[in-house]
């Protein structure tokens, strides 16, 4: 997702994993939360977050555990953009 507001993923859940891309990619997002969501064996990274517009994005109640990386966030995130609550996480 590009340049989104009021994004809402929830009780998501993945059969495979394209070990190249994160499963959930954001740039310039304003306002996301992701819930209830499930990755699956073999993800590399499960949401990757680019762009200085991107704030607000929670994270919160996910089963990532088989993900190597939960959240990879870029450099030009602004800090505390990204925000992760009870994550079941490696």
């Amino acid at each position: 997702m590009d340049d989104t507001a009021g994004l809402k993923i929830c009780h998501s859940g993945y059969e495979s994993a394209n070990t190249s891309s994160p499963v959930v990619w954001l740039r310039d997002v304003n306002g996301a939360f992701i819930q209830s969501c499930r990755a699956p064996k073999g993800t590399r990274t499960f949401l990757r977050v680019d762009g200085p517009k991107s704030a607000a994005i929670l994270v919160a109640g996910n089963d990532l555990d088989q993900a190597e990386k939960a959240v990879d966030e870029g450099n030009a995130v602004p800090t505390g953009a990204v925000r992760v609550r009870d994550v079941l996480a490696r």
